[in-house]
């Protein structure tokens, strides 16, 4: 929580003239865990698991239909791992490896990490995993209904690897579908997502486009 929060928000509710409310943790994990399955048809009746690889941490989420059954956050994440390698550009093998290895032991420190298999419908959400689909899909211009109609297998998610990896910064700014900013981490995020799919032999991920603003608007009671 911010240090001027308070202020931050007696600000917005001045200027807007509508009151604030804040949502407290669990219901920031409620609203981006319905968020994300909700592109998924006939959601109430199946079993997730819901990635969710940001900045500084990784979100794993399993599901029961609406109902969050277990949740754990990673100190592993995209800029994070960044940090760790000086924002390397073009990864060696060696390299990946070791990143893999670190992602590796965190993943195995969670409860329910055995839990996690392909009897669930695997979702990703966040900037990694939609920006890999709108690169696959070569999108001149962000569609978000697209991206979150999108499915990516393992193999398929291997090749973006690569294919970005192979090029330097400014190449990568070229390509249709990554938005600048993010051309010096996605690479790390990738291997996230990588690395929990070749662990637990999950072989395709579906992805969404829609986070913690569409779950709110499903989540009316509060």
């Amino acid at each position: 929580r911010a240090h001027d929060a308070d202020e931050f928000i007696r600000q917005i509710e001045q200027e807007l003239q509508l009151p604030v409310s804040v949502l407290s943790p669990q219901q920031e994990a409620t609203c981006s865990y319905l968020g994300a399955i909700s592109v998924i048809e006939n959601f109430k009746n199946k079993r997730f698991t819901v990635i969710d690889v940001g900045g500084g941490s990784t979100e794993i989420t399993l599901g029961q239909g609406q109902e969050i059954v277990k949740h754990a956050s990673l100190p592993v994440g995209a800029s994070r791992l960044a940090e760790a390698m000086d924002f390397k550009v073009k990864l060696g093998s060696s390299d990946r490896m070791g990143l893999m290895q670190i992602v590796k032991i965190e993943l195995e420190k969670i409860a329910f990490w055995n839990e996690i298999d392909s009897s669930r419908v695997l979702v990703g959400s966040g900037g990694t995993i939609t920006t890999l689909a709108a690169i696959h899909h070569g999108m001149e211009r962000y569609d978000a209904q697209r991206v979150s109609q999108t499915v990516l297998d393992r193999e398929q998610i291997w090749k973006l690897y690569y294919q970005i990896n192979d090029l330097d910064l400014e190449e990568r700014l070229k390509l249709p579908g990554l938005e600048a900013g993010r051309e010096d981490v996605i690479t790390y995020g990738t291997i996230i997502y990588l690395t929990i799919m070749e662990l637990r032999q999950l072989p395709w991920i579906r992805v969404s486009a829609r986070g913690v603003r569409f779950g709110y608007l499903m989540k009316k009671d509060w």
